[in-house]
């Protein structure tokens, strides 16, 4: 991992193997896992985001094959401009 102290973040699982407090997981950072923060860019060539959701989009996308894509930075960035954070949204309900 370039550019961080390797005595403030390690890689390994067990908590009683690592010294340090934060662990990054990057086996999660594909496109084909689920595990990842809101808003985060997904490690491809061309980075997908994992972007929250409306419930309407995904009755549009069951219902509708192709109506659900995937989002890239700028679809994101526009969402954001449009309709606010939608995990912010969600956290506070």
């Amino acid at each position: 991992m370039t550019g961080v102290p390797p005595r403030r973040v390690g890689v390994q699982m067990t908590k009683l193997l690592r010294p340090v407090k934060g662990m990054r997981d990057w086996s999660q950072n594909i496109d084909s896992k689920t595990t990842i923060a809101p808003y985060a860019l997904r490690g491809a060539d061309a980075p997908l985001v994992a972007a929250p959701r409306k419930w309407a989009e995904i009755e549009r996308g069951a219902e509708q094959p192709g109506a659900l894509r995937q989002l890239d930075m700028n679809d994101v960035l526009a969402r954001l401009n449009r309709d606010g954070d939608l995990f912010a949204l969600t956290l506070s309900s």
